[in-house]
Parts: C-alpha cells; sequence; structure tokens
C-alpha cells in the first residue's frame, strides 16, 4: 500500500459481475441508488445487506464474521 492510501481503497463488491438478487444495488442503478451503489459496491460492501445475506448462505453464520465488517 502506497503511502496516503486507505486499507482496501479501490476495492469492489466480488458481486457485482453476478448479483445475488434482483434487489441488490448493481442490478439497476439509477439517480436514487447511486449513492448506495457507490457506498456499497465500493470499499463498504462488507457493509451491505446483500453481501451479508449472500455471505450467510454461502458460508453459514459461523463464518460471518470472516468476510464482514458488521453482523
Amino acid at each position: 500500500m502506497r503511502e496516503g492510501e486507505g486499507e482496501g481503497e479501490g476495492e469492489l463488491c466480488p458481486l457485482i459481475k453476478t448479483p445475488p438478487s434482483n434487489y441488490c444495488y448493481s442490478v439497476e442503478i439509477n439517480s436514487l441508488k447511486i449513492p448506495d451503489f457507490l457506498k456499497y459496491c465500493g470499499k463498504e460492501f462488507r457493509n451491505c445487506k446483500f453481501y451479508a445475506d449472500h455471505i450467510k448462505k454461502e458460508h453459514g453464520r459461523s463464518n460471518v464474521k470472516k468476510y464482514l465488517s458488521v453482523y
């Protein structure tokens, strides 16, 4: 990491290519969803409800802390 860069800067949600549901922010982007898309599909994806739900289904509740910032 270069000096002045934050940890995780430039990271994108791994689910952007294959959204887990039709409600995911990356499925239909409109002017009302842009702020949430930028926040949750960017470096804060570990705080996203859709990402959390996907991780719980795929990896089980016991492994959630390993993948998420909250929950």
